[in-house]
């Protein structure tokens, strides 16, 4: 039976407190603090690592998809998840989509994944979702959106939570949205919203998948339905004839409320707070509202430690409000760097973005960048090309001051990746005391610049996740 193999998560390491934005408005502050986006990350970047939390060391070619969910997408016409498939090494044949518009895309993106598995087209398909939204400065919005990603696999094998039943409900509605060219997320009535949209759609929902999967509410185990209001939620538990003390956090304080990566967040800690044979019903919401039933398996106890507790875990201190309003494009700021052109892009596109490393078949050497000739013997033969571990200790470093950089000092190094080869990169999310010789570092995906034509994404490295 299809179900959830493996999940992800990566959440952005800045954390803004929330008093800070209560104090630049002469606000009251909500609890907790938000996750923000540094100026090399958007959705492209953190839904790339929260895939890479999935592929970890297994073979790339066990995976038959990739499908990116976002509301932010950096690309009104291209394809992010063939770029996050290319980057991760995934077979060509690998299938890929993008889902977009709307909060509930991520569970739009699963529903077409597990019906690609179940009907046979595709195996151990990815579903990563990122956001990286912005609320107009001093709105209520601004309290509660956070940027992350997250993703998970759907497959036949190993499943730790198999599909019991689904529902979808639409709805039309104007809760929360964003016209073509605007920068801000608008947000209608917040009263009316929950009272005519969230809880209508939600209770339909949850009563359909009920219907569909024989079950009745108190077969529920655990209760996960992403809002941005846990009020909300507990209301349409309620009103649906749920028990609300079995609801899992609708959205993290420590992080805010991710949009369409809040509902994978969300089923991710139900699934970390699951023993084997639980029952899980997981809703999310947007213009209507997806429900799924899923029973957790004997696999889930491989799970080990708590991702959501190490993603929340992964942070550094944002001091100021100003700062974010920086980073977050609101005050432009040019970074530039040197052009790109898609004839340059696609000389490279067999090693760059996958990060192959060349391994002289004669001396032994692994380098970086492939090179026709060995650095070390000078070897002229066929050379070895091998994947390049995304892991690895700082050879060298420089901080640089002076170079523009939005969030100086620019970190730049030379990493001894773990085969060997060494690895020239830009530094991301380090802290003074990260900086040393020797330090492990793991490689993600990041904005470099603006390349003249298109953004350029490439590898940067960044203090190891404990």
């Amino acid at each position: 039976m299809a179900g959830i193999t493996s999940y992800g998560l990566h959440f952005a390491a800045y954390r803004l407190p929330l008093s800070k934005i209560a104090a630049a408005w002469e606000g009251k502050a909500g609890k907790g603090e938000k996750a923000v986006a540094s100026y090399d990350e958007d959705a492209l970047t953190l839904a790339c690592a929260a895939a890479q939390d999935v592929v970890g060391e297994h073979d790339p070619s066990k995976f038959g998809g990739l499908f990116f969910a976002s509301t932010t997408s950096p690309y009104l016409e291209k394809s992010v998840s063939s770029f996050i498939s290319h980057v991760h090494r995934l077979p060509k044949g690998a299938v890929t989509a993008d889902f977009t518009n709307s909060r509930r895309c991520a569970s739009s993106a699963f529903r077409a994944a597990l019906d690609a598995v179940q009907a046979g087209s595709a195996d151990n398909v990815i579903v990563a979702a990122g956001e990286a939204r912005t609320a107009e400065p001093g709105s209520g919005l601004e309290q509660v959106m956070g940027d992350g990603g997250a993703a998970l696999c759907v497959g036949k094998q190993g499943a730790i939570a198999e599909i019991l039943a689904s529902h979808a409900v639409t709805e039309e509605a104007y809760d929360e949205f964003r016209r073509a060219g605007e920068d801000f997320v608008n947000e209608g009535d917040q009263r009316f919203a929950q009272s005519y949209n969230f809880t209508p759609s939600v209770v339909a929902a949850v009563k359909g998948v009920l219907a569909k999967g024989n079950l009745k509410p108190e077969q529920i185990d655990l209760i996960a339905i992403a809002a941005d209001n846990a009020k909300a939620a507990q209301g349409a538990c309620q009103k649906a004839g749920l028990d609300p003390a079995k609801l899992v956090s609708a959205y993290l304080p420590e992080v805010g409320y991710l949009g369409a990566a809040q509902s994978l967040a969300t089923l991710a800690l139900a699934l970390e707070k699951a023993g084997p044979g639980k029952k899980i019903l997981w809703v999310s919401y947007g213009d209507g509202a997806d429900a799924f039933i899923f029973q957790t398996t004997e696999a889930i106890k491989s799970l080990g430690g708590s991702r959501v507790e190490a993603a929340i875990a992964d942070k550094r201190p944002m001091n100021t409000y100003e700062k974010y309003l920086k980073l977050r494009g609101v005050f432009k700021i040019e970074t530039p760097g040197p052009e790109e052109t898609p004839v340059l892009h696609w000389n490279e596109r067999e090693w760059n973005l996958p990060l192959l490393s060349d391994r002289c078949e004669k001396c032994g050497l692994v380098y970086y960048p492939p090179q026709a000739v060995c650095l070390k013997c000078g070897d002229r033969s066929a050379k070895k090309r091998i994947p390049t571990p995304r892991r690895g200790k700082i050879f060298t470093f420089t901080k640089d001051f002076l170079v523009a950089n939005p969030d100086p000092p620019q970190v730049t190094t030379v990493v001894t990746a773990d085969n060997g080869a060494r690895v020239f990169l830009q530094g991301a999310d380090f802290e003074d005391s990260d900086v040393t010789i020797d330090a492990p570092v793991e490689f993600q995906i990041r904005k470099l610049h603006d390349g003249g034509e298109y953004p350029i994404y490439y590898w940067k490295c960044r203090p190891v996740r404990k």
